[in-house]
């Protein structure tokens, strides 16, 4: 396992765009404790500050947008 931890007081990037999904390689977007991309329709969970951006650790998410608008 390789943990990196991410400095506190960098604000250089918006946390938006910082990530792309791994599938796609589209941007995601930061929501309820997840990174979403909506063109995987892929959820990606964050643990203790840390997302866990594996393709195989992606939760299905077809309907993020119903309920997170």
């Amino acid at each position: 396992i390789l943990v990196i931890k991410k400095d506190p007081d960098d604000s250089i990037h918006n946390d938006n765009e910082l990530f792309v999904c791994p599938i796609t390689h589209t941007a995601l977007r930061k929501k309820d404790g997840i990174y979403y991309s909506d063109d995987a329709l892929q959820g990606y969970l964050i643990f203790n500050d840390v997302a866990c951006l594996l393709s195989d650790y992606a939760i299905v998410a077809t309907h993020f947008n119903d309920f997170n608008n």
